[in-house]
Parts: structure tokens; C-alpha cells; sequence
């Protein structure tokens, strides 16, 4: 028969101890799928028929990344008057972040590279240990009634503690209470 003391329903447990009886504890090696999530950067080109003339390029912009993006590129002429081309890039997945476009003369038009970033999900196989049963056992080494005292230790694990010298977690607490922080020593009761 195990207790198991939380607020919520308890998917795996890693482990158990009993103060009235040893416990000999089965483990079984379970499975799950875990969700990684990769980042791969890549930079996608493409031809956008555009024939300058006497226009120069003032600014390019992209637009939402996804499946498709949308290149806007803004042109003067010598008498400053303002015109725009829009082209379609199609980088084959949706894309989550875009970077800033490039633009040169290419035979047929303008070439637009627009560095991405796309997020690729990838699911791996993760194992761990869960226990599956316990037995209990004729404790040998009984403690006696009583308390044991042990250094206090920062990182000082109260669970361990506990199941070492025969005792809970709230014992423990309840007999070093908060105020008592400083001291060097921890009290143990031990719980039969």
C-alpha cells in the first residue's frame, strides 16, 4: 500500500519509503514522446520583373511571414516621382521570421533574397524510470524513538533526509521551524 501526499493527481513516481516497513521498490522503463522544436535559417531568392530605366531603388519591405511573402519595392525617377513593384515570394514553408531583403540586378529584373527562419517540429522518443510496485519488507534497522540530529546542509534534501532516518517531511519542518534557520544542526524526528 503506498500514500502519496499531493495536490494533484501523480502521473509518475520516482520515489517511495514507508516509516513502519522497508520497502523493496520494481521499476518499469517507460516511453513518451517529447515535442523538440529546431530552428533552421536559410535565405530564400527569387526574380521579380522589374525594369528599372532611369528608376533607382529607395526602399524594400516584406511583409507577415508565412507561406507566401509579399516584396514591395519602392522606386524613383530622375524627377522624383514615386512608383512601386510587388512581387510573391514562395519559400516552400511557412517561414516565422524574415530578415531584411537584399536587391540586385539581375538579367530578367530584380533578384530579392530575404534571409528566414522557420521552426521545425521534431518528435523524439525520451525514457525514464517510473515505479510500478512496491513490497514491503521486516525493517531491520528500526530507529529508535527519539531524534537524530544532522548538520544542516544548504542544499539538504528533506525528502532524502526523511526516508534515511525514518521520518516525513513534515516532521521535519515542524520540528525546525522557520525562525530557527541559522542554526547548525537539523532535527529529525523519527515517526514510528
Amino acid at each position: 500500500q503506498a500514500v502519496c501526499y499531493a495536490e494533484k493527481d501523480v502521473e509518475c513516481v520516482a520515489d517511495a519509503y514507508s516509516n513502519e516497513a522497508d520497502l523493496r521498490l520494481h521499476w518499469a522503463e517507460l516511453s513518451l514522446p517529447q515535442l523538440l522544436q529546431e530552428t533552421e535559417q536559410s535565405t530564400i531568392e527569387e526574380n521579380v520583373p522589374c525594369e528599372l530605366g532611369e528608376r533607382s531603388i529607395c526602399a524594400v519591405r516584406t511583409g507577415v511571414p508565412g507561406e507566401k511573402i509579399i516584396v514591395t519595392m519602392l522606386l524613383q525617377d530622375s524627377e522624383h516621382r514615386f512608383s512601386s513593384v510587388i512581387g510573391t515570394l514562395k519559400p516552400g514553408c511557412a517561414a516565422d521570421r524574415l530578415g531584411q531583403p537584399t536587391v540586385q540586378r539581375g538579367d530578367q529584373g530584380q533578384v530579392v533574397r530575404v534571409p528566414i527562419t522557420v521552426q521545425k517540429n521534431q518528435e523524439k522518443m525520451i525514457s525514464f524510470s517510473n515505479l510500478s510496485a512496491a513490497d514491503e519488507e521486516e525493517r531491520l534497522n528500526v530507529p529508535s524513538s527519539g531524534v537524530t540530529l544532522v548538520r544542516r546542509d544548504e542544499a539538504a534534501d528533506l525528502w532524502k533526509l526523511a526516508k534515511e532516518n525514518g521520518s516525513s517531511v513534515e516532521a521535519i519542518e515542524k520540528a525546525n521551524p522557520e525562525q530557527e534557520q541559522t542554526r547548525k544542526w537539523l532535527v529529525i524526528p523519527h515517526v514510528i
